[in-house]
């Protein structure tokens, strides 16, 4: 039933695209004909251009299902690893010569650039709050990092965001989809 409303609500679209074109055109172009064959011409390539752009935006922005199904089970199954920062300590060493592991988090550092990443990851259910992030960020910043990038499944708090531009350190927070 869905899917018949989505093909109506489409055709309702073009149709709209055509009136428009088909008032305009045969203001300017007195053959019947003429003009309603320019109009849908008109009207399915600015269809044709809009879902174009829309569908772009639609699939950076929006998980298909499976996906989140996927990106849901591959947070639980780090979640309940005896120890989840192995997993980003193994990825990040593929890509980077020089990061360290800790207990809690890892630093990668960019001898170039002369930067210095933490990775921390937060395993915790109830997702991130600023006592937590607070908590999280005393214990980092020994570290002294130019970048502080957090894995959490959520942010409960929505205020955090404001709160993290107190800080001097780029930051970083992703959720579980991100992540």
């Amino acid at each position: 039933m869905r899917r018949v409303n989505l093909f109506f609500q489409e055709i309702i679209k073009i149709f709209a695209f055509f009136l428009f074109y088909f008032v305009w055109i045969r203001y300017f172009l007195h053959s019947f004909a003429y003009a309603t064959a320019l109009s849908i011409l008109c009207s399915i390539v600015s269809y044709s251009t809009i879902l174009l752009f829309r569908r772009k935006k639609l699939g950076k922005n929006n998980l298909k299902l499976k996906e989140k199904e996927d990106a849901e089970n591959m947070f639980l199954s780090l979640v309940f690893s005896n120890n989840p920062i192995n997993f980003f300590y193994k990825l990040a060493k593929k890509k980077h010569p020089n990061v360290t592991k800790h207990k809690n988090y890892i630093v990668i550092e960019y001898s170039l650039e002369n930067a210095k990443t933490v990775l921390c990851f937060d395993n915790s259910f109830s997702g991130l709050t600023q006592e937590k992030f607070v908590s999280t960020y005393n214990v980092i910043k020994k570290e002294n990092p130019t970048k502080i990038v957090i894995c959490c499944k959520d942010i409960t708090d929505k205020s955090l965001f404001a709160f993290c531009l107190n800080f001097q350190e780029k930051i970083i927070i992703f959720d579980l989809y991100d992540t």
